[in-house]
């Protein structure tokens, strides 16, 4: 499980110039989804829903580092006791359950062993325990993008375009590999195992080792994308975003920089996957061991104006999904089947002969190996800034639905880029209501927070500008009379 891969940034999804052969490999052996999506297009929420196999308003984790509701009311940011885990399941088939690496679902857990109560039998390398390993000031440049921890701080995307510096030894997911490794070498061959290896990588900073950067040339990176948009008619949740990121301040150059450290930082996951798939191989266990790629959501990477996730865009919501099993998967094929991460949990359970928990909301894809598809639509959803919004889709047309705000309809065959929000057009009103009734249909639309981590956004950003914070403003030259002002002037 990787972190904010973008689906479009993958030689087996199309790409011409970003590297990924460990990736593509994988693909080559294994079945590609094509129209996979996230259940929410941010991090806690989507690996909650992955690994119990249910939509976050069912499991209750549907945003994270809030308190209270907006009633006032306590919040509850825990999984509901009543979901179970994929991995506790493994667990009490009798599985060796390990994980190493970046899990956030964690965080949503309650008890001392957050790792064991989710069905771990071990855990090793933990984000809290990255500096131990490395020390503080490798630990502080790796998550460089915590030291301001805003996102529109253009130093978050690595505008600059530096590599890190420090070794590639001691990078976070380089260790997370090593200690897979360990536990492949170890085991004993007997007792059947479930590992998880849960990647930082390319979520920010976008800063990889120097040979993975050296690949590419910012001047080189293709087209650049549609960063420079003024929408009018979208919901506040889009245009408050796009407000946010200021990209029309930014010059061209540091564009190029960022997109290109994101490459580098794919390609080095790329490489994390392969030392995997490759120590798989070398044990001698890839025919009988299922081998799953996925992300928790994508990035959007300057489309539409805006980076990050935290939307309903393609880019956003769509995810990198290969399923491989010789002899079991179809191999070199692809599937336009609409999937979701939730279909992970019953998929594995079903395929290693687990029984699948009735509370379980995704569906088994065993039929797609075989061209067939198992729903008509997908869901997803998302609440951590402004008001509650759930999107639905289907082959042809996503609609998305945000409470006491404009909806939106878009013809992803016509519309790839969704340019045209359509549902201010009332040719297309029957099609807006029918997926309007199937987008609100069994949503519990749970109580929301009164603010989340980045809730009222330009309101956030402005209160930090004025503790003039240390970050690159590559903003217009100011005039005289507002850069010299003092308050003795009042």
């Amino acid at each position: 499980m990787s972190d904010q891969h973008s689906k479009a940034v993958a030689g087996c999804y199309g790409h011409d110039i970003v590297q990924t052969p460990n990736i593509d490999r994988l693909a080559q052996r294994g079945l590609t989804y094509d129209n996979a999506f996230c259940a929410s297009p941010l991090c806690g929420p989507s690996r909650v829903a992955w690994i119990t196999g249910t939509q976050p308003h069912t499991n209750g984790v549907v945003t994270h580092n809030n308190s209270r509701h907006r009633s006032g009311k306590a919040y509850r940011k825990c999984i509901d006791p009543a979901v179970p885990s994929l991995v506790d399941c493994m667990r009490q088939s009798g599985y060796d359950t390990f994980g190493s690496g970046f899990m956030h679902a964690d965080q949503h857990v309650d008890g001392e062993d957050r790792f064991h109560e989710l069905g771990f039998s071990r855990y090793g390398i933990k984000p809290q325990s990255y500096g131990d390993l490395v020390g503080d000031v490798v630990q502080r440049r790796y998550n460089n993008h915590h030291i301001i921890s805003e996102m529109w701080e253009h130093s978050y995307r690595n505008v600059e375009g530096d590599p890190f510096p420090h070794g590639e030894e001691k990078m976070f997911d380089t260790l997370v590999v090593d200690d897979c490794l360990d536990f492949i070498k170890q085991s004993d061959g007997e007792r059947p195992f479930f590992a998880y290896a849960g990647f930082r990588a390319p979520h920010p900073p976008w800063c990889a080792p120097p040979r993975f950067h050296d690949i590419y040339d910012p001047d080189n990176i293709g087209e650049l994308p549609n960063y420079l948009v003024n929408f009018r008619d979208r919901p506040r949740r889009v245009v408050e975003r796009v407000n946010y990121y200021e990209l029309w301040n930014l010059p061209e150059e540091m564009i190029r920089k960022s997109i290109a450290a994101y490459f580098a930082f794919v390609s080095y996951t790329d490489y994390c996957i392969g030392r995997l798939v490759d120590a798989i191989d070398a044990a001698g266990l890839r025919e009988d061991t299922i081998i799953v790629y996925a992300s928790d959501h994508g990035e959007m990477l300057y489309k539409n104006g805006i980076c990050e996730k935290h939307t309903f865009f393609e880019d956003a919501v769509r995810i990198p999904l290969i399923i491989s099993q010789p002899g079991v998967v179809p191999e070199g094929e692809r599937s336009d089947a609409l999937v979701s991460n939730i279909d992970i949990l019953p998929t594995v359970l079903t395929m290693s002969g687990t029984a699948v928990p009735e509370v379980v909301e995704g569906k088994d894809l065993e039929p797609t190996f075989h061209g067939e598809h198992v729903q008509e639509h997908v869901f997803s959803e998302y609440y951590h800034s402004l008001d509650p919004c759930r999107m639905v889709v289907d082959h042809r047309f996503k609609y998305i639905h945000t409470e006491e705000d404009v909806c939106e309809l878009y013809d992803l065959h016509n519309d790839p880029l969704e340019s045209v929000n359509l549902a201010w057009y009332a040719q297309y009103a029957s099609r807006i209501r029918k997926m309007h009734e199937l987008v609100m249909a069994d949503w519990e639309i749970p109580e929301i927070p009164v603010w989340a981590a980045w809730n009222d956004l330009n309101e956030r950003k402005q209160r930090l500008r004025l503790t003039d914070p240390d970050i690159i403003d590559p903003r217009p030259t100011l005039p005289a009379w507002i850069t010299n002002y003092t308050e003795n002037e009042e």
